[in-house]
């Protein structure tokens, strides 16, 4: 019985067995797929919104790789446009002009700029800032934080003033002063938004998702 079990039963099993795995006799094939919501119109579907069916439906894709399927200029091969504080292209990448800042003051040259490829939370390439509020990037003392100097003929603090001072409280020490003057202690410029947040002043780095206007921009939430 044995014998018999090993030359013909088992062998035939296995052929069956066989045919199951890599032929198409056991099962009917499946013609389902999966299709995609495209709800924007723009050819790349949402993973989230699905369909399991043969033929496509309306406004459905094959593909699962929009990352935003309510902007249909957002998806995967979509050019990167600076400064929208947008990912277009899906790949957790945004364009942001800098601006080059020769005298390492912190304040970057009017025109001198470069686009970069930067992830959130990347710090920004040596030598170069997010403003270009600098109207003398060859001399650190001169930038809109520097207090003016008499007699000079130079605007030392670029606010297009010469050799004449008003100065502002700075009650958060940030060195951005309020729209309040005080000649004694004051510093040379009113350009805070928020005087009792040393976070909150002009240049600053606006971080995402907090309702806060950090930069003084109007512009709450940017990514950089």
């Amino acid at each position: 019985m044995k014998s018999i079990f090993l030359k013909k039963i088992l062998p035939f099993t296995l052929l069956i067995l066989a045919i199951c795995i890599i032929g198409p006799g056991c099962s009917e094939h499946d013609p389902n797929q999966y299709w995609y919501q495209d709800l924007d119109g723009d050819t790349f579907g949402n993973v989230d919104v699905s369909l399991y069916q043969e033929l496509q439906p309306t406004g459905y894709v094959s593909n699962y790789t929009d990352c935003n399927d309510n902007d249909d200029t957002v998806y995967i091969t979509a050019p990167e446009i600076a400064d929208n504080g947008i990912d277009d292209n899906c790949d957790d990448i945004y364009a942001v002009t800098l601006y080059r800042d020769n005298d390492a003051d912190g304040f970057g040259h009017v025109t001198d700029s470069q686009v970069f490829q930067l992830m959130e939370g990347d710090a920004f390439p040596d030598g170069f800032v997010n403003n270009n509020a600098d109207c003398n990037d060859n001399d650190p003392m001169i930038n809109p934080l520097a207090y003016e100097i008499a007699g000079n003929e130079a605007d030392e603090n670029c606010n297009g003033i010469l050799d004449y001072e008003i100065l502002y409280m700075d009650e958060d020490g940030d060195g951005y002063g309020s729209q309040k003057e005080d000649p004694a202690q004051g510093v040379p410029n009113n350009l805070d938004c928020d005087d009792t947040n040393s976070k909150i002043h002009p240049y600053a780095i606006d971080a995402p998702n907090n309702g806060i206007d950090e930069d003084c921009d109007g512009t709450i939430d940017e990514m950089f």
